[in-house]
């Protein structure tokens, strides 16, 4: 596994689930020419109203069984394989949109986080976006309006 930082989507494993991600959810990865002379607040924009639309809640749905079972935990090397990482890694790629998070995300990926072994930085993030994030709030910060 590759990173090249301590905070989230800075390792291999991350930025291959947001890119898998980002197939399921039918957003264009940039790899064509429209893609590449958007903004990243262009991106952030149509991230967000893809999510917005209801996949998100989709994509939450089909993970919180396995997210939320015990059984199918894992905690070591195999923690990025780990459902609950998974969905954790899922709502803070949403969170960084400005997606409105599906109810009892928000408060799951909390509880979840300090467990998962997260890099220094990646579990600063995660302390501030549970303590803090609102999409709404989000929306009316300028940078975020579509």
């Amino acid at each position: 596994m590759g990173a090249w930082g301590l905070g989230l989507f800075e390792n291999d494993s991350d930025a291959d689930m947001v890119c898998d991600y980002s197939h399921e959810a039918g957003i264009d990865t940039g790899d064509d020419e429209e893609s590449i002379d958007m903004s990243e607040d262009e991106h952030l924009a149509v991230i967000r109203a893809r999510l917005d639309s209801g996949i998100l809640d989709k994509m939450v749905a089909k993970r919180w069984p396995d997210a939320t079972n015990p059984a199918k935990i894992e905690r070591g090397w195999g923690v990025t394989e780990s459902p609950d990482y998974q969905l954790v890694i899922l709502g803070a790629w949403a969170m960084e949109s400005g997606a409105r998070l599906p109810d009892g995300l928000k408060a799951f990926m909390k509880r979840t986080y300090p467990g998962l072994g997260l890099q220094r930085h990646g579990r600063m993030q995660m302390e501030s976006a549970c303590d803090e994030y609102d999409a709404a709030l989000i929306l009316m910060n300028p940078r975020h309006r579509s």
